[in-house]
C-alpha cells in the first residue's frame, strides 16, 4: 500500500515539475527579449552557458558522477557537435526575437521537436504511431492558423518578419540536430552528464 503512496506522490511530482517547466519555457522568450535592449545575443547565451554548466558542473561534482575523460575522448568529435548545434541554437533562437514577437518565436519553435520526430524517422527508422501523426497534423495545424493572416507578408516580400521566422527556423533545425546527436552520446554519458 506504501508504494502506490509514493507512485502517486512521484505521479504529482512529476507532473507539477513539467507544468513549472512548461510555464519556464513559456516565459523564456519574454525575458530574453528583455535582456535584448541591453545585451547582444551572444552575450545573451555566455551568461546562459556560464551559469547552467557552473550549476550542473557542481551538481556532478557532488554526486562524483563527472564523466570519465577516456569516455569524453571517445566521443569527443560528437560532443563538440553537439555543443556547437546548442550554441548556435541559442544564439539564433535570441537573435530571432529582435525581429520577432515572443509568442511568434515560441510558437515556431515548436517546429524543433517536430523536426526532431522526423529526425528520428530519417535517421533511427522510428515508427509513429496514429495518435503521434494526429499530433503531428495538429501542430502542422495550429502553425497553420497562427500565422494565416501573415503568410502573405512571409511570403511576398523580404522583410524583418521574414527574417525573424527564417532566424528561428534555422534554430530550430539546429536544436532538432542537437537533440537528435544526443541519442548515442546517451550510450555511454548520463543524461545530467549531456
Amino acid at each position: 500500500m506504501k508504494s502506490v503512496e509514493v507512485n502517486a506522490n512521484n505521479h504529482w511530482l512529476g507532473f507539477a515539475l513539467s507544468l513549472f517547466t512548461a510555464v519556464l519555457w513559456g516565459v523564456l522568450p519574454i525575458f530574453l527579449k528583455l535582456c535584448l535592449e541591453s545585451m547582444n545575443a551572444v552575450t545573451i547565451t555566455w551568461y546562459r552557458f556560464l551559469v547552467a554548466g557552473g550549476f550542473v558542473f557542481l551538481v556532478l561534482q557532488n554526486k562524483k558522477a563527472l564523466p570519465k575523460v577516456n569516455i569524453i575522448k571517445s566521443k569527443v568529435w560528437w560532443l563538440i557537435a553537439a555543443s556547437l548545434l546548442l550554441v548556435v541554437n541559442y544564439v539564433a533562437n535570441v537573435q530571432g526575437l529582435e525581429y520577432l514577437a515572443p509568442e511568434t518565436a515560441q510558437v515556431l519553435m515548436q517546429l524543433a521537436p517536430f523536426l526532431l520526430m522526423l529526425g528520428g524517422i530519417v535517421f533511427f527508422a522510428e515508427r509513429l504511431s496514429r495518435l503521434e501523426l494526429l499530433g503531428a497534423f495538429c501542430l502542422l495545424l495550429g502553425m497553420f492558423l497562427f500565422f494565416n493572416e501573415r503568410i502573405e507578408q512571409l511570403f511576398s516580400s523580404f522583410n524583418e518578419f521574414t527574417l525573424g521566422v527564417l532566424i528561428i527556423i534555422f534554430a530550430a533545425v539546429t536544436w532538432a540536430g542537437y537533440a537528435l546527436i544526443q541519442k548515442p552520446l546517451l550510450r555511454v554519458l548520463s543524461a545530467k552528464q549531456l
